[in-house]
């Protein structure tokens, strides 16, 4: 439909959505209420609902009030390269995989803007405390269990859930060096 006939009728659909006082929350999402421009205290689920028969629909009054729903699934996300210098004086290039998910909606809207960008600079400062206290020799043993820990420490009371950090690059960063920028003579190969 074109023109004014289409217009009207997908302004009366966008109003009666506008106006339509049920949202349902699904079994990987999680809802909160909005009343007044102030969060509720329930978290919504799909368990949880005025009707006993009808799991995860929750009512509102339009314009007075609001549900939010939002995914709560896990999430995998990669942090760029960064590149720090152990204990011992050793320069390492590292990269992080990290899985997490929204664990308490509440909490969530009212400190996270960005849940993905905020779990990737969280892991990259966990990375720039953690790695300098580390020698090389006990970074591919023991860098996932820091990592871990310091990251799930970072976002405490931010309503995110740190599942896994683990390294996807490690790599001595003096081996990147020659490889990009490899000397004019390297005595025993080029001889010249």
């Amino acid at each position: 439909m074109t023109g004014g006939l289409g217009d009207a009728l997908r302004y009366v659909l966008d109003l009666l959505l506008e106006w339509w006082p049920v949202r349902i929350v699904r079994e990987w999402e999680q809802g909160i209420r909005i009343t007044g421009g102030k969060i509720g205290a329930e978290v919504l689920t799909y368990t949880s609902g005025p009707v006993p028969g009808l799991r995860g629909l929750h009512f509102f009054w339009p314009k007075f009030g609001e549900v939010i729903v939002h995914e709560c699934n896990w999430e995998v996300a990669e942090t760029s390269l960064q590149t720090l210098v152990t204990s011992d004086g050793k320069p390492v290039t590292v990269g992080f995989a990290v899985q997490f998910r929204i664990s308490d909606l509440r909490s969530f809207y009212r400190t996270v803007h960005d849940h993905e960008a905020t779990v990737l600079e969280a892991v990259r400062a966990a990375a720039g405390s953690t790695v300098p206290g580390m020698e090389w020799s006990l970074l591919s043993g023991q860098l996932a269990a820091a990592m871990l820990a310091a990251t799930k420490g970072a976002v405490r009371g931010w309503g995110l859930d740190v599942k896994l950090v683990v390294p996807t690059s490690l790599v001595d960063a003096r081996a990147i060096r020659l490889i990009q920028d490899p000397p004019a003579r390297l005595p025993g190969i080029l001889e010249g």
